[in-house]
C-alpha cells in the first residue's frame, strides 16, 4: 500500500485551531490510515491508497467541521527510494517494514 506524508502546521498565526479540530484531525488520520506513525508533532506518515488529494480534502474537512483552519499542509507520496536519518529505531523499523 503506497505511503503518504502529511506535514502540517495547524497552530500559524492567523488560524484558529481548537482542541476540538485538533482532535478532529487525528480522528480522520485514524479512519483513512489505521497504519500511520507521527514523524514528528507536525508530521505523519500513513499507510494508505487514497490519493494525497482525497486525503488533503478529508482533513481539511474535519477540520472546518470542528471550527478549524487548516493552516500549512502538505500531503504527498514517499517513494520507495526514500532517504532519513536520526529517527527513533521504533520508527525507522516501522518506515522499513513498510515501503518494502
Amino acid at each position: 500500500m503506497p505511503l503518504t506524508l502529511v506535514v502540517h502546521d495547524l497552530d500559524m498565526p492567523g488560524t484558529a485551531t481548537s482542541p476540538d479540530a485538533l482532535r478532529a484531525f487525528h480522528d480522520a488520520i485514524w479512519e483513512l490510515a489505521p497504519t500511520h506513525w507521527h514523524v514528528s508533532s507536525c508530521s505523519v506518515l500513513l499507510n494508505t491508497s487514497v490519493s494525497p488529494t482525497y486525503l488533503r480534502d478529508v482533513l481539511v474537512r474535519a477540520l472546518g467541521r470542528a471550527g478549524g483552519t487548516p493552516g500549512l499542509m502538505l500531503v504527498t507520496r514517499v517513494s520507495d527510494n526514500a532517504a532519513w536519518c536520526g529517527l527513533p529505531a521504533e520508527g525507522e523499523q516501522w518506515l522499513r517494514a513498510t515501503v518494502e
